[in-house]
C-alpha cells in the first residue's frame, strides 16, 4: 500500500524559528532606540546654568523698583565669619535681557541680623528691605531702601531664654484693621527651652501675645480660613525628639494646627510620631469655596520609621479629609497648573520617585530616578513658553528640569550639596522671559535657550541614538542579504560558514562601534565649548572636530563593505609588531580628546617587544580594553597601561609578553566577574557585549590568555599574556 504523505505545515519548524528570532532581535534593537532617544538631548532647547555667587544663606526675590521685573536680595559669605555677613541687593535683568547680574548695592550686616522677605511694611509704594536682629533684650527690625539706606529702625522689648532665637518673621494684617502685625516663630536650639510663636504689634512695638508650644516651628503661615478678612496662623511643627512639652504639645511628635488672630488655638492634630517633619500648602483644591490644607509627611529616623503620608485636611475644623500611606517619605508637594483641568498635585519621594496626584489624591504618573527626590519648585522658563517646568534633586549632586507629563528636559549634575534640605529654586519674571535662580552648591542664574547646530549635533551623538539607528539597519539589512544568496548552497565549503559569517559580521560591527565611540568624543568636544561660551572662530571649532567625523565615517563606509566578502573563515596574518609603539599609537587617539577628564600612564619595557601577531587583531583586542577602562570612569580618573618582558627562569630565554591595562574607575561587582567574557555579557546600559569576547578569542588565538581582577570603588586591572614568537 502507498504511503500517505502528511501535509507539512505552512512554515517548516527552522523558518519558525528563524522568523521569530529575527523579530526578537528586532523587538531588542527597537527598544534599544527608543531608550537612546531623549527629548532632552534632541530638543533644539537648552538649560543653561551660569554660575554667579557663592552658595547664598538665604535669598528672597521681589520686585524692589517696582518695573516689572524681579530682583533679588541675597545674603551670603565669602568664607566663614562669626561677626558678620555679606548682603547684596541685585537684578538679572537688563534692557537687553538676561545677559548678567546689575547691583543695586552691597554691603555688610551683623552676624546676628537676619534678611526677611522684602515688602511695602509703611504703605509708601516703595519697597523695603527687612533686617531683624535681637540685641540687649530688643527685638530689633531694620527697613531698608532698595539702595541700602536705613529709613527706620523698629526696637521692640522682647525676652528670650539663652537657648530661643528668633531670625524669621512676616508680616500681616491679622485684625483687618489696616495696620500690619508681625509674626515671628520662635526656635530653641535643641535643649528644653520651649519654642511659640511670637505677635507684635508694629504701630506700638510690643508684644501683642504669644502661644508657647513643644514642637519646632518650622512652617508658618498667615491664612483666612473663614474668608471674613481676620487671619488665622497656621502652623506645622517638627518633632526634635528633646523632651520639651508647651500648651498640649510636645516634640516627641508633629503637629499641624491653627490659631486665630488672638492667639487662640482653633484646631490641632497629631501628624507624626519624633523625628518626623512636613511641608503644607493651602488652596481650595476641589473649588467647594472652602481651603483645604495638602500636608506630606517624611520620618527622618533610621530605627522603626514610619511610613509617609499625603492628606488633605480641611482647613475650618483640621479633619481628614483624605489620606494615603506610603513606605516611602514624602518631601516637599507643590501645585502643577493644567490646561483645560483641574491642577495637579506633584511630589517626591525618599524612594526616588516623582508622582503625580489628582486633586483626589489619586496617582496619575510617576517616574523614577536613581536616588532620593525632592521637587523645589514649579515654574516656565524661557519666552512665551506654555508648560510648566518641574525642578527636582536627586540626591546630593543630581538636578533633573521635567516636563508636565514627567518626562526629562534636563539633568544636571553639580557639586556636592552639603545640606540636602537647603537647595532651593526661585523663579523670576519679567514681560518678555522667565528664568529662575537655583541655590545649591553655588548660586546659578537657569534660562532656558535654544542651541546652537554643533551644541544640538554633539548631544545626538552622545545619546547613541545615531549608533542604535545604524546597528539596526545593518542588522536587517544582513538578513536581507542572506535571503538572497542562492538557494543551493552546496558550492560552500562547508555549513559552519554562515555561522562564522554571522560572528565576523558581529566583530565589524563592533568596530563600527569604535568608530562611533571617536565619533562621539569630537561631539562631545564640540558640546563643551559651545557651553563654555568662548570666542572661538567657527574655523577653530569646526574644522579639526569635522575632519576626525569624517574620516571615522569613511571607515564605517569601507567596513560595510568587507561584509559581503567575509564567507571564508579568518586566519592570523602573523607578522613582526612591537607592541610598545602600538599601545602608544592607541593611547593617543583618545588622549588628546580625553586631556581634561583621564591621565593616561604609560609604564612599557624597555626592552624591545617586537613579536610576530596580527597586528590588526591585537590592536583590535587593545582597543577594546582601552575603551572599556574609559567606560568605567565616567567621572574622571587614571589609566595605566604596561608592558613587560618575561624570561624563562633557568635558560633566561624570552618566554612571554604581558600587557596590563589597569583604570580606578568603578570596578566591576564579584558576581559578575566570572560572566565578563561570555558573549552578550554587558554590565553598560547600551552596551553591546562582545567587546572583551573578541578580545578574549583574539588573545587565544595566539595560544595566549588574559585575566581580570577588580574590586568595587577601587578598579579593574587586564593582564594578557602572549607567547614569545620571533620567528
Amino acid at each position: 500500500m502507498e504511503k500517505i504523505k502528511q501535509p507539512q505545515g505552512l512554515f517548516p519548524k527552522k523558518k519558525l524559528f528563524s522568523l521569530f528570532l529575527w523579530i526578537a532581535i528586532n523587538a531588542l534593537l527597537i527598544q534599544a532606540l527608543i531608550s537612546s532617544y531623549s527629548r532632552s538631548e534632541l530638543s533644539a532647547a537648552a538649560y543653561k546654568f551660569t554660575r554667579l555667587l557663592e552658595r547664598c544663606h538665604v535669598l528672597f526675590v521681589s520686585d524692589l523698583d517696582k518695573n516689572g521685573k524681579d530682583d533679588a536680595v541675597v545674603i551670603y559669605s565669602h568664607e566663614p565669619n562669626p561677626y558678620h555677613k555679606n548682603i547684596k541687593a541685585l537684578s538679572p535683568f537688563l534692557p537687553t535681557g538676561l545677559l548678567r547680574f546689575s547691583y543695586f548695592w552691597e554691603g555688610i550686616i551683623p552676624a546676628n541680623e537676619s534678611l526677611l522677605q522684602p515688602i511695602d511694611l509703611d504703605e509708601d509704594g516703595e519697597v523695603e528691605i527687612p533686617l531683624l536682629g535681637v540685641q540687649d533684650k530688643k527685638l530689633i527690625l531694620k527697613l531698608l531702601d532698595i539702595k541700602g539706606n536705613i529709613k527706620n529702625i523698629l526696637n521692640f522689648p522682647c525676652q528670650l531664654e539663652p537657648a530661643q532665637v528668633i531670625f524669621r518673621a512676616l508680616f500681616a494684617d491679622l485684625n483687618n484693621d489696616s495696620y500690619k502685625e508681625m509674626i515671628t516663630p520662635v526656635q530653641s536650639n535643641y535643649s528644653k527651652s520651649p519654642r511659640g510663636i511670637a505677635v507684635w504689634d508694629m504701630k506700638k512695638k510690643e508684644l501683642l501675645w504669644q502661644f508657647p508650644m513643644g514642637c519646632m516651628p518650622d512652617i508658618v503661615q498667615v491664612i483666612d480660613i473663614d474668608q471674613n478678612g481676620l487671619k488665622e496662623i497656621l502652623v506645622g511643627g517638627r518633632a526634635p525628639h528633646n523632651g520639651v512639652y508647651a500648651n498640649g504639645t510636645d516634640d516627641d511628635h508633629s503637629y499641624v494646627f491653627t490659631l486665630d488672630n488672638k492667639g487662640q488655638l482653633r484646631w490641632r492634630q497629631v501628624l507624626g510620631g519624633y523625628f518626623t517633619r512636613m511641608s503644607i500648602i493651602n488652596l481650595d483644591i476641589d473649588a467647594d469655596g472652602e481651603l483645604e490644607l495638602i500636608v506630606t509627611k517624611a520620618c527622618d529616623r533610621e530605627i522603626d520609621p514610619e511610613p509617609g503620608e499625603i492628606r488633605i485636611i480641611k482647613a475650618s475644623n483640621g479633619e481628614t479629609e483624605r489620606l494615603i500611606n506610603d513606605s516611602a517619605s514624602y518631601s516637599e508637594i507643590y501645585l502643577l497648573p493644567e490646561k483645560n483641568r483641574p491642577a495637579s498635585l506633584v511630589v517626591g519621594n525618599s524612594r526616588g520617585e516623582v508622582v503625580l496626584f489628582d486633586n483626589q489624591l489619586h496617582r496619575l504618573k510617576n517616574i523614577e530616578l536613581a536616588q532620593p527626590a525632592i521637587v523645589k519648585g514649579v515654574a516656565k522658563l524661557g519666552r512665551q513658553e506654555k508648560e510648566y517646568n518641574i525642578f527636582v534633586q536627586a540626591g546630593f549632586t543630581n538636578f533633573y528640569i521635567l516636563g508636565q507629563k514627567l518626562n526629562v528636559l534636563s539633568r544636571s549634575s553639580l557639586n556636592y550639596f552639603w545640606e540636602i534640605e537647603a537647595v532651593r529654586f526661585f523663579p523670576l519674571a519679567n514681560q518678555e522671559e522667565a528664568a529662575g535662580l537655583l541655590n545649591a552648591d553655588f548660586l546659578y542664574l537657569l534660562r532656558r535657550e535654544h542651541r546652537p547646530f554643533f551644541f544640538w549635533l554633539g548631544r545626538l551623538i552622545k545619546s547613541h541614538f545615531l549608533f542604535h539607528l545604524f546597528i539596526f539597519f545593518l542588522f536587517n539589512f544582513l538578513i536581507i542579504a542572506l535571503l538572497r544568496l542562492p538557494k543551493n548552497t552546496s558550492a560552500f565549503p562547508s555549513p559552519r560558514i554562515e555561522s562564522e559569517w554571522l560572528e565576523q559580521a558581529q566583530e565589524i560591527a563592533h568596530r563600527m562601534k569604535n568608530y562611533m565611540f571617536t565619533i562621539q568624543l569630537e561631539g562631545e568636544k564640540l558640546n563643551l565649548l559651545t557651553q563654555r561660551g568662548e570666542e572661538t572662530s567657527h574655523q577653530q571649532v569646526i574644522a579639526p572636530a569635522t575632519q576626525s567625523i569624517l574620516e571615522d565615517v569613511k571607515e564605517l563606509n569601507r567596513l560595510s563593505r568587507v561584509l559581503m566578502k567575509l564567507l571564508t573563515p579568518k586566519t592570523l596574518e602573523l607578522r613582526s609588531s612591537d607592541i610598545n609603539s602600538l599601545v602608544q599609537r592607541i593611547v593617543a587617539k583618545y588622549q588628546e580628546l580625553l586631556k581634561e577628564k583621564i591621565k593616561f600612564i604609560l609604564d612599557l619595557d624597555k626592552e624591545a617587544t617586537a613579536i610576530l601577531v596580527d597586528q590588526e587583531q591585537i590592536e583590535e583586542a587593545l582597543t577594546n580594553l582601552v575603551i572599556n577602562a574609559i567606560d568605567a570612569l565616567p567621572e574622571g580618573g587614571q589609566i595605566t597601561i604596561r608592558t613587560s618582558v618575561i624570561y624563562s627562569p633557568l635558560r633566561r630565554k624570552k618566554k612571554t609578553l604581558e600587557i596590563e591595562i589597569e583604570d580606578n574607575g568603578v570596578g566591576i561587582p564579584e558576581d559578575k566577574l566570572k560572566d565578563i567574557f561570555k558573549p552578550y555579557f554587558s554590565t553598560k546600559k547600551n552596551g553591546l557585549g562582545i567587546g572583551l569576547t573578541m578580545a578574549e578569542r583574539i588573545i587565544k588565538a595566539h595560544d595566549g590568555r588574559i585575566s581580570v581582577h577588580s574590586r568595587e570603588g577601587v578598579g579593574t586591572k587586564f593582564a594578557i599574556m602572549i607567547p614569545w614568537r620571533e620567528k
